[in-house]
């Protein structure tokens, strides 16, 4: 494509059917013509913008929704707007002509690529699981809930089937991909389904039993409805949250106890599922005050808590937690217990006795710990280490300087594999850097969707207040939190550590019923995304390789606007001389999880594999500690 573009489309999702569908923010967009040249960009080679009609205005808030249909010779484009309980109202359409079709939608051209055979990714397309069939002895729960588990982060046997979804946290995304998934994997039309945004898991699988046994009158109906939407000029069968997606929760400016809060991490999830399993009723919201239990049903939950979080959650727990965020308090210190950790070193997959093989050190990510690698190691050959290095206090540099002995204890001078998605990314460099400075072997740094901000961040006060009026925003909207904050006190602060305290301090001072392990969480997020923003990369001789994606999430580019811009190698070209850059898609979030990890696993594989043949041709040792 010829021409630039300014805007950043938003969240993507390929479709069975082959289409392609995006939801953009309109603040994003400058004009029409720029929204259809970035998706024809993304998705057919050498596209170009042909006959366009207007129908609307271009909104300047809100969120918009883009439709590409291949067709041969190039595709059609509509961009469309949400109005609530109208639906969709078509704003502009137009035909993009092209060459080839490519195999997978990129953000652009990589500056520099490297000679590796490894450079070419296997191509990565949104996966579902394989056509249901009902002699295959799964039933249509089992294959049900094991969708919306995957979809909704629940473990299969922790989803109360009793529940609306909604309460149990589900979010627009997560009910698209629901939705593509049963559609695909049971073979059913694609509907309209208002009435499901409240239902149960239950009551889904009563409308997808009726959907597998009526379908001749369900085909009908969603003909009508297509039908339908052609004659209101709305896009047929538009997977968007109008449909099966339930709006996720609005905060407003009220109590806690007030707002039915869904959970919003995995200790939270566990004990939210946990409470309806066992008591047969749903808490509601995390900061509702739970009733009190009889003694049976509280030493039920309590067994039932220490068996799926692998610690002890006491009787005494049960009944000293008023809410299901005080509960998950006692949950969440163990639910990563079951794996090994020494010091800052978690063994996520220890080598074996005797073995040789390479590790493949993995650093956390910003606000995460490295149980995040987990889908990315079981894509891994069976007797692949894995050594993950958790968070160390103080700057980058100075965490870089803390892991270094601990690399060394485990691999000596190497090879060494380093990788780290987000922030992680970022501490692998740093630890190359020093490990190379001192004669080690590093073959290769993975950065996963580690990127530099495209725009100079700006160190002012007024850029500081700005920001935190921004977190102000998402404080409100996530947590329900309505604070005043000290603008210029956060202004005037002589680092980012010491606006963070000032903001932990009042926090504390204000009584808040967020929980310490989500504070903490948002702490560590934001020192290390700020960390990204300012960080010195200095520069670097050995190879690299950037995964990467299409966009960092919605939420963090709306906190900083700097991330919604992104060069086309990620901000390292300048830094490090053997860049190789492989674009995978997805969005940020969803590189690290299944279908995306697959292709930084397969390219991990290749070159795990020609270290090992290397290193076999030329007798090297390997590290000392297994």
């Amino acid at each position: 494509m010829s021409n630039e573009t300014s805007c950043t489309l938003g969240a993507y999702v390929p479709l069975p059917d082959g289409r392609h569908a995006w939801e953009v923010q309109a603040s994003s967009a400058t004009d029409f013509g720029a929204l259809v040249t970035a998706a024809g960009a993304q998705v057919l080679a050498d596209s170009v913008l042909g006959a366009t009609v207007t129908h609307g205005e271009l909104p300047s808030d809100g969120s918009l929704t883009l439709t590409l249909v291949p067709h041969l010779g190039g595709a059609s484009v509509q961009v469309f707007r949400q109005a609530g309980a109208a639906g969709f109202i078509l704003l502009f359409e137009a035909v993009v002509s092209t060459g080839a079709a490519l195999p997978e939608p990129v953000v652009a051209a990589p500056v520099e690529r490297s000679t590796s055979p490894m450079e070419e990714m296997p191509e990565v397309v949104e996966s579902f699981g394989g056509r249901w069939d009902s002699s295959s002895g799964e039933s249509l729960e089992e294959r049900l809930g094991q969708i919306v588990a995957e979809s909704m982060g629940y473990a299969p046997e922790d989803l109360p089937a009793e529940i609306p979804l909604i309460e149990l946290g589900l979010d627009s995304l997560m009910a698209v991909r629901i939705k593509n998934r049963v559609e695909y994997e049971f073979d059913i039309p694609q509907l309209q389904l208002q009435a499901v945004r409240d239902a149960s898991l239950r009551e889904v699988e009563k409308y997808l039993r009726y959907a597998i046994e009526n379908r001749e009158e369900v085909e009908a109906l969603a003909e009508q409805q297509r039908q339908e939407k052609e004659s209101e000029q709305a896009p047929a069968a538009l997977p968007a949250e109008s449909e099966i997606a339930a709006q996720a929760p609005q905060a407003a400016p009220a109590a806690p106890s007030d707002v039915d809060v869904p959970p919003r991490d995995a200790a939270e999830r566990l004990t939210f599922a946990s409470w309806a399993v066992v008591t047969g009723k749903s808490a509601k919201g995390i900061f509702t005050t739970l009733p009190v239990l009889d003694d049976d049903t509280a030493e039920r939950l309590a067994a039932r808590l220490t068996e799926r979080a692998g610690g002890e959650v006491s009787f005494d727990d049960i009944l000293d937690s008023e809410t299901i965020e005080q509960l998950a308090e006692k949950v969440r210190e163990h639910l990563e217990d079951g794996i090994k950790i020494d010091g800052l070193v978690r063994t996520l997959r220890a080598r074996p006795e005797g073995s040789s093989a390479v590790p493949v050190f993995v650093f956390h990510p910003a606000g995460g710990s490295t149980v995040a690698y987990e889908p990315l190691l079981k894509r891994l050959p069976a007797g692949t280490p894995m050594y993950g290095l958790e968070r160390a206090a103080g700057s980058l540099d100075e965490r870089a300087a803390a892991y270094l002995p601990l690399v060394r204890e485990i691999q000596g001078d190497g090879p060494y594999v380093l990788y780290g998605w987000s922030f992680g990314g970022a501490l692998a460099y740093a630890v190359a850097q020093r490990l190379r400075a001192e004669g080690a072997d590093v073959r290769i740094v993975g950065l996963i969707d580690t990127v530099m901000p495209g725009e100079k961040v700006e160190d002012t006060p007024e850029e500081t207040r700005r920001r935190w009026q921004r977190y102000a925003a998402f404080a409100k909207k996530t947590y329900n939190l309505d604070y005043p904050l000290p603008y210029d006190k956060l202004a005037a602060a002589e680092s980012d550590e010491a606006q963070i305290q000032i903001l932990m301090d009042l926090l504390r001072m204000s009584g808040t019923r967020i929980p310490g392990g989500i504070i903490e969480h948002q702490r560590n997020s934001w020192l290390e995304y700020r960390a990204i923003q300012t960080a010195d990369l200095g520069t670097y001789d050995g190879d690299v390789v950037l995964y990467l994606t299409d966009s960092y999430q919605d939420d963090l580019m709306d906190l900083e606007p700097s991330f919604r811009t992104r060069q086309p190698d990620g901000g390292w070209g300048e830094a490090v001389q053997n860049l190789e850059i492989l674009h995978v898609g997805g969005d940020h979030i969803q590189i690290i999880d299944e279908p995306r990890v697959r292709a930084v696993s397969a390219d991990l594989i290749k070159k795990l594999a020609l270290i090992e043949v290397d290193l076999e041709s030329h007798g090297r040792e390997r590290g000392s500690r297994a």
